[in-house]
This record gives C-alpha cells, sequence and structure tokens, in this order.
C-alpha cells in the first residue's frame, strides 16, 4: 500500500515539477486542450507528431495511442499532462515501437530516447502517461534520467 501511495503522490509531483509554467498550471481550465473538427474527432493540441520524431507503430496500435492522448488532452483531469507534451516538444522522443521490454507493458530507454511498447500486449493508458512521463523527467534533470539512476546507485 505504502509503495502504491508512494508512487502515486510521485507523478502527481513530477506532474507539477516537469516546467509548468504559470499558463500550464494543473487543472487549468481557462481553454481548451482539443477543438473539435467538422469529423467530430478531436484535433489535438498535442498529436504523437509534435513530441515524437519516428512512429513505428501499425495503424491499430497508432489509434490506440491517438485515443490514449485524446483522452489525457481532453479530459479536466488529464490535462495536467498538458505541460508534459509541451516539455517534450522541445526535444522529440526519437521513436515509438513495439518490442521486448522484459516484463513490463512498456519502457523509456534514456540512453536512445525511445518508448517501446510491450509487442502482443493491450496499450493501457497508464503505461503511456508513465512513460512518456519518464520521457519529460529526462528533458528536465541535469543531464538527464541517467545520472539520476547512477546517483540512486551509488546511494544504496
Amino acid at each position: 500500500m505504502k509503495k502504491k501511495m508512494f508512487k502515486f503522490i510521485s507523478c502527481i509531483t513530477i506532474l507539477f515539477m516537469v516546467s509548468c509554467s504559470g499558463d500550464d498550471l494543473l487543472f487549468s481550465y481557462e481553454d481548451d486542450v482539443t477543438t473539435r473538427g467538422l469529423s467530430g474527432r478531436a484535433s489535438l493540441t498535442y498529436p504523437m507528431s509534435s513530441f515524437i520524431s519516428n512512429v513505428s507503430l501499425s495503424l491499430t496500435d497508432q489509434g490506440s495511442v491517438n485515443s490514449i492522448l485524446e483522452e489525457l488532452q481532453s479530459n479536466p483531469l488529464g490535462k495536467g499532462y498538458r505541460c508534459v507534451f509541451k516539455k517534450l516538444t522541445t526535444k522529440k522522443v526519437s521513436k515509438i515501437s513495439r518490442g521486448d521490454t522484459g516484463t513490463a507493458p512498456a519502457s523509456y530507454n534514456a540512453k536512445t530516447n525511445e518508448v517501446l511498447l510491450k509487442t502482443g500486449s493491450t496499450i493501457a493508458t497508464n503505461s503511456i502517461q508513465e512513460e512518456f512521463i519518464h520521457a519529460a523527467q529526462d528533458r528536465v534533470y541535469f543531464n538527464g534520467i541517467l545520472n539520476m539512476q547512477v546517483k540512486k546507485e551509488l546511494q544504496t
């Protein structure tokens, strides 16, 4: 229970830390993050192409990720992720693809700047949220998150 609570609090804290300026505060309702086009589907403020250089996913997987992005950018609680996507536009994730992630459903590799989704698994909202938060952390921490991992290992 403590571990889950710590993880939850850490995620909320990270959302605030990832370079949210005054106009990007969590739960800001002043402006719409999406606009509806003639098709009725949301036109995303931060589509995948705005923060990922190479999308190497099937059309079905791209649809799943786009649905998650739409949810995160249009849901009032999901608007807090706006600053994560905004930070990722400053230095795009180099690639998102399917592959072997071990036991994890997804992973972010700071060395290659790639998000990997486990082959054969369902793309879950929380996996997308978590890996893009890690990518955004990599842009905020001095020398990236690899440096933070080395410091953590030295402390133990």
